[in-house]
């Protein structure tokens, strides 16, 4: 196993704590069910309405991240579906502890055991099995590696949400601040590297790279990360080597990070968007002058349903913007686009 796959396996207290956190939080939501998106009455006066209900059975699969088993369950749980469970092997003792608990506790507050299930068998066989029975699945969610996705796509007989290739981006604006893109950059790399939400690629606008990039390269080489870069890049950082086409596409998991300066936020979203599915910018209320608008009004959604069903499979994630800069707010001409953010 890789640094990155053993760091996604570990769990200690403190990530079993933020597991605890994590499903407090989705009991916290407001509850879905019911409600009325939106309503309009017809010129022979029916009312037709559209009302969030429940999917109904949902199989889930996904590579080893114990978290995702709570995580999983939980959503399902809370949005009124049943939920089957199919994790990576090499979670497979960790998923089940964790299932183990939801049970006990589902028991004991009267959630039907058959809730949240956890296939047993690690057999790759099985997945083919489950994906034949539209008659009792109403939906599979694949979250994992491009392979898997494709996998599932190609065999399941009920609808599938699913994304494919893509990874995260941080993007320096022109009118970024310096001390924030900084610390949003090293965060979003840094923080957990073996994570499918951690920054591979870093792209700066032009008028601001001299001043910016060769700090924030800095910062990432005092972390231990390689910089991979055009040749602006590699003109500005003296220890950054020159990228390939195919290292832009890169989900290294580790560190190392891709790095290109661009003309404008529109040739930073053309890059992003190049060779994927797309990608979702969406935000917080901001004026539409905002780099931020006009990022969320210029990119494309990265969800695909098959067949004809859609769901948020990507999102514009200013966590890190959140951990380092509460004060700042969601106007800043800064923001780390997930491109496969998943459910």
């Amino acid at each position: 196993l890789t640094d990155a796959q053993i760091d996604r396996l570990r769990l200690d207290a403190d990530r079993i704590n933020k597991i605890a956190r994590g499903l407090e939080e989705v009991a916290m939501l407001a509850d879905p069910v019911g409600e009325t998106i939106e309503s309009s009455v017809r010129p022979n006066g029916l009312q037709v309405s559209k009302v969030r209900v429940p999917l109904g059975v949902v199989f889930f699969i996904y590579e080893s991240r114990p978290n995702v088993t709570a995580d999983a369950a939980a959503i399902c749980v809370k949005s009124g579906n049943a939920v089957i469970l199919r994790g990576g092997k090499e979670a497979a003792h960790s998923s089940r502890a964790i299932v183990d608990v939801l049970h006990r506790v589902g028991e004991a507050i009267g959630i039907p055991a058959g809730a949240v299930q956890l296939v047993g068998t690690t057999d790759r066989e099985a997945v083919g099995h489950f994906l034949k029975m539209p008659e009792s699945i109403d939906v599979a969610i694949p979250r994992g590696g491009e392979g898997l996705i494709r996998r599932v796509a190609s065999e399941a007989e009920m609808p599938v949400i699913k994304h494919f290739t893509g990874n995260c981006h941080v993007y320096i604006d022109r009118e970024a601040d310096e001390d924030l893109a900084i610390k949003l950059t090293v965060n979003s790399k840094c923080q957990r590297m073996g994570v499918c939400n951690a920054a591979e690629s870093l792209l700066v606008h032009e008028d601001v790279a001299e001043a910016i990039l060769p700090k924030v390269a800095g910062a990432l080489v005092e972390q231990g990360i390689e910089i991979r870069g055009d040749a602006r890049t590699c003109e500005l950082v003296s220890n950054a080597v020159p990228a390939s086409d195919d290292d832009y596409d890169q989900e290294y998991l580790g560190p190392i990070i891709s790095a290109k300066v661009v003309p404008s936020i529109e040739d930073a979203v053309r890059h992003v968007s190049r060779d994927v599915q797309g990608s979702n910018a969406a935000g917080r209320e901001c004026p539409p002058h905002t780099p931020r608008a006009s990022w969320a009004r210029r990119a494309r959604p990265s969800c695909r349903a098959s067949p004809g069903r859609c769901a948020p499979a990507a999102r514009v994630l200013a966590r890190a913007l959140v951990r380092h800069s509460p004060k700042a707010g969601f106007c800043q001409p800064m923001r780390v686009l997930n491109r496969k953010q998943n459910l």
